[in-house]
């Protein structure tokens, strides 16, 4: 018995631009030899279409259903299947659509602007602290050398005892 080939038009909801979520769909369409593209919607959900083994393309939906966020903040929350039967041509390889217009890359640069301006003020931040911290290390200096010159006057105090204690007895 032959594998049937399916084809899927897919859309997935969650966190899934801004997130590198396209380069995972495509790294796992390469692992499961799928063809199809995916592509950003402007309603923040991933499109796909997908094409391969049956068994393959499950494995391929179930790698990319990431229901625990992800350190890249991925994370989905829904993901639609819908076979389809209109025949075009794909490209050999899963490829990404470039869907990003003027309006797009001005929302990826806002991000990355904000994202930078939390970096500054987080350095900002460890700045002080660090600050904060040198000087409790210096304080603890200085009291590490006043107890030490303590101790050394307590043991020049002991080296005269017997000293002391002959001139009380005469």
């Amino acid at each position: 018995m032959q594998a049937k080939v399916r084809r899927y038009y897919v859309v997935v909801r969650g966190q899934v631009q801004d997130a590198g979520y396209r380069k995972r769909i495509e790294s796992a369409a390469e692992l499961f030899n799928i063809r199809g593209f995916p592509w950003n919607n402007g309603d923040g959900s991933v499109k796909i279409i997908c094409e391969g083994l049956e068994d393959s393309l499950n494995r391929f939906l179930e790698d990319i259903n990431i229901k625990e966020e992800l350190p890249s903040g991925i994370l989905v929350e829904s993901l639609e299947k819908k076979e389809i039967s209109i025949e075009f041509p794909l490209p050999p390889k899963f490829a990404r659509l470039k869907t990003e217009g003027i309006t797009d890359i001005s929302r990826k640069l806002d991000i990355g602007t904000d994202r930078l301006n939390g970096i500054e003020a987080n350095t900002g931040a460890m700045a002080v602290a660090l600050g904060s911290i040198d000087s409790k290390l210096d304080k603890l200096d200085k009291l590490d050398k006043l107890d030490k010159l303590d101790k050394l006057d307590k043991l020049d105090k002991l080296d005269t005892l017997p000293e002391r204690i002959a001139e009380a007895i005469k």
